[in-house]
């Protein structure tokens, strides 16, 4: 079979979409192709190992192939968690979700105080002195019960928290959580046996030519396999995440497919 001929050039200009598609090995449930959110940046690296014959002479006297290996990195800000359980985590997803009050600010009118969101409380955060002259930050001192000034204690089935009567008129701040469930969702995720994992084709497209008329590059790798999510959060910037894979042959001995459309 004859290579065919291409006519011109094809220059690319910025990113394009990313999807990704569950195929087989360890599936989440409903397993869903989805597209990578604002994306920052990505990255496809081929490395081919070569080989070297030396004898007692300074220079390789024959060199071959050896082995090859396709890595590729999507930087991406949109936060999906079912993104993440399909192409890394294969966890459970249900509906719902926790959510954290911080500083639920009260003062203590009486040696009781109950949450906002009670109903559902889950865990106690800390209590912390608002405002009190000269305690203000100061973190009080969880007990299991009959709390002294200073201290408090919980009862988790009512969300309610308990003082010493020497903190009346205290400002105080709460810390807690509580689940929601009628907004998100939760993905939890188990110890699982080492080796299975989801088995997934990407495709980077790039929309642009300069052409303006015909679209762009597209690179296909249908079975791949991704290694790492990292999550870095900053003080003064957005949440910026990275995913990382590596390709391997699909069924069919496909290790990858790169389509080009020349001006």
């Amino acid at each position: 079979m004859s290579q065919p001929t291409t006519t011109g050039n094809s220059y690319q200009f910025s990113i394009g979409h990313i999807y990704a598609a569950p195929k087989s090995g360890l599936l989440a449930v409903d397993p869903t192709p989805q597209e990578f959110g604002v994306i920052q940046g990505a990255s496809v690296d081929f490395k081919q190992e070569v080989k070297t014959l030396f004898g007692n002479r300074k220079s390789a006297v024959d060199a071959a192939h050896g082995m090859m290996k396709i890595t590729g990195k999507v930087d991406f800000a949109n936060i999906n968690t079912t993104l993440f359980n399909n192409l890394l985590f294969a966890g459970t997803s249900s509906a719902g979700t926790h959510q954290y009050t911080s500083d639920e600010a009260t003062t203590l009118a009486s040696t009781t105080y109950q949450v906002t969101n009670h109903a559902t409380y889950i865990a106690d955060y800390g209590v912390f002195y608002a405002t009190s002259a000269g305690l203000q930050g100061t973190p009080l001192v969880a007990v299991p019960s009959a709390p002294t000034t200073g201290q408090y204690s919980v009862a988790v089935s009512t969300g309610t928290y308990t003082f010493a009567a020497g903190d009346n008129g205290n400002n105080i701040l709460v810390n807690y959580s509580w689940t929601d469930s009628g907004v998100g969702t939760t993905l939890q995720y188990t110890n699982q046996l080492m080796g299975p994992a989801p088995r997934v084709e990407v495709v980077l497209v790039i929309d642009y030519s300069q052409s303006f008329i015909l679209p762009g590059n597209a690179l296909r790798l249908p079975a791949c396999i991704f290694s790492d999510l990292s999550f870095p959060l900053k003080n003064d910037d957005y949440v910026k995440m990275s995913m990382s894979f590596e390709a391997f042959q699909d069924p069919n001995g496909i290790l990858f497919e790169w389509y080009q459309v020349a001006s």
